[in-house]
C-alpha cells in the first residue's frame, strides 16, 4: 500500500518538474535554426499567476515578480505533486484516461511563430509575461 503511494508521489514530482519546464523554461530553449516551442496550456497555466498580480498592480512591482514568478509556479509544481498523490484514488480506467491527457498536454507544443500570427497571441504565457516584465 505504501510502496503505490509513494509511485504516485514520484511521478506527481517528475511531472511537475516537466510541467514547469515545458511551461516557463521551454520557450528560452532554442535548438539550431528552430525557432523555440511554447506550450499554450502550461505556459499560460504558470503565467496566471503573473497576470493576476499584474492586474492587482504593475507587474514590474517586486511583490508581482515575486509572487508571479516564483510563488505561483511553487504553488503550481506543488498542487500537481498533491493531484497525483489523489489521483491514486481514482478508479482504474478514468486514472488512465486523466494521466494520458495530462502527458500529452506536456508534448502540445507550437513554433512562436505560428502562436505570433493567431489569437493565441493575447494569451498570458510565462515566458510572454516575464518578457513583458523584463
Amino acid at each position: 500500500m505504501v510502496r503505490g503511494g509513494v509511485s504516485y508521489l514520484i511521478i506527481g514530482i517528475v511531472f511537475s518538474m516537466m510541467s514547469a519546464f515545458v511551461g516557463c523554461l521551454l520557450p528560452f530553449v532554442s535548438i539550431g535554426h528552430a525557432k523555440p516551442p511554447i506550450n499554450i496550456i502550461w505556459g499560460c497555466i504558470y503565467g496566471l499567476g503573473w497576470y493576476a498580480a499584474g492586474l492587482l498592480s504593475d507587474p514590474r512591482n517586486p511583490w508581482a515578480q515575486l509572487f508571479g514568478g516564483k510563488i505561483w509556479p511553487l504553488l503550481i509544481v506543488a498542487s500537481l505533486v498533491y493531484a497525483a498523490e489523489c489521483l491514486r484514488k481514482v478508479q482504474n480506467p478514468a486514472r488512465t484516461v486523466i494521466m494520458s491527457f495530462l502527458f500529452l498536454s506536456l508534448l502540445i507544443v507550437l513554433p512562436r511563430h505560428l502562436i505570433i500570427a493567431s489569437v493565441l497571441d493575447n494569451i498570458p504565457t510565462y515566458s510572454k509575461m516575464l518578457s513583458a516584465v523584463y
